[in-house]
């Protein structure tokens, strides 16, 4: 049996060192949030008839091709609103890696209830922290 003794002192100094690991470990992987990969759109939003369509909030993400899910979350991130032209710019984001990834557009009309789904093209993401690339596009609702 092995009997360890401590002087008041080398006590003090392992609180202080227990106290400073438990602070300092991060709660998740690597201690910081996920990295997004985004992509700056700028574009024009029509109606079939090729009007422009004012004051729509356009949400925009980018998935893998292929992703059969629907989903895009309608949370303010990757959001723009259309001026008097149908013009709208701002940033699309990504949780999945950089690279080609297929841009998603939900569409939401002022004083109407529904959500226009419309695939976007491809475009090429890069992490948030780097300087995104841009794309053009043009909207045209059915």
């Amino acid at each position: 049996m092995i009997r360890w003794t401590f002087t008041r002192m080398s006590r003090f100094a392992l609180v202080g060192v227990g106290a400073t690991l438990a602070c300092s470990i991060p709660t998740d992987l690597c201690g910081c949030p996920p990295a997004r990969s985004a992509v700056y759109v700028r574009g024009t939003l029509t109606d079939a008839n090729g009007l422009a369509i004012a004051g729509a909030r356009v949400y925009l993400d980018g998935v893998p091709t292929g992703t059969t899910a629907d989903l895009l979350a309608l949370n303010g991130f990757g959001a723009s609103q259309t001026d008097a032209d149908g013009a709208f710019r701002g940033l699309a984001y990504s949780m999945f890696s950089p690279g080609p990834l297929a841009l998603r557009a939900a569409v939401v009309r002022p004083g109407l209830p529904d959500t226009v789904r419309l695939a976007a093209g491809l475009a090429t993401f890069r992490y948030e922290r780097d300087r995104p690339d841009t794309v053009s596009v043009d909207l045209r609702l059915p």
